[in-house]
């Protein structure tokens, strides 16, 4: 079982009674996936969907995929 696993399989025995469907309903947090890969897949979304900075509502801040 790799760090993720642990980590995962850990947090299932820690929160108890559907607690962990945060953890279980991530997008594209699995075993299998690094989790290097993952937090830079959500970075990049974040990124690219939502901006960063105080004027993103008027445009600033996107960022685009190269």
């Amino acid at each position: 079982m790799d760090g993720l696993g642990k980590i995962l399989k850990q947090a299932r025995e820690v929160l108890k009674n559907g607690s962990s469907r945060l953890i279980s309903e991530c997008e594209g947090l699995t075993a299998e996936k690094n989790l290097h890969e993952i937090a830079i897949s959500w970075l990049k979304k974040a990124l690219t969907q939502h901006g960063i900075g105080a004027k993103t509502a008027v445009g600033y801040g996107y960022f685009e995929k190269t």
